[in-house]
């Protein structure tokens, strides 16, 4: 009978490169620039818990990204009698669309 280990099993950055589909040096430019899931560093190591790879994924619903851009968008117009919305618009707009 095999004891089941309580840790949980870490995976490497050719994991979730492999789980999402892309190469290895976009997991690694996400951690340069923060925007990733969450990882662990074990001295050189990389590793991550597949919690934290699947709850970073269900954070990238585009139908959420959808609803933040339309809600601030709404807010935008509301406001837009403010000296300089429209340029605080295009900002958005373009900041929002690199979220995608």
């Amino acid at each position: 009978m095999a004891t089941r280990n309580t840790l949980e099993e870490l995976i490497t950055e050719h994991d979730v490169a492999r789980v999402v589909g892309l190469s290895v040096a976009s997991v690694r430019r996400w951690r340069l620039l923060r925007q990733g899931p969450k990882y662990l560093k074990i001295g050189a190591a990389v590793r991550y818990k597949p919690k934290s790879v699947m709850a970073w994924l269900n954070s990238r619903d585009i139908r959420r990204q959808t609803l933040l851009q339309d809600r601030l968008c709404a807010c935008l117009r509301r406001f837009a009698v403010l000296a300089g919305v429209e340029a605080l618009r295009a900002v958005l707009y373009h900041v929002l669309g690199k979220l995608r």
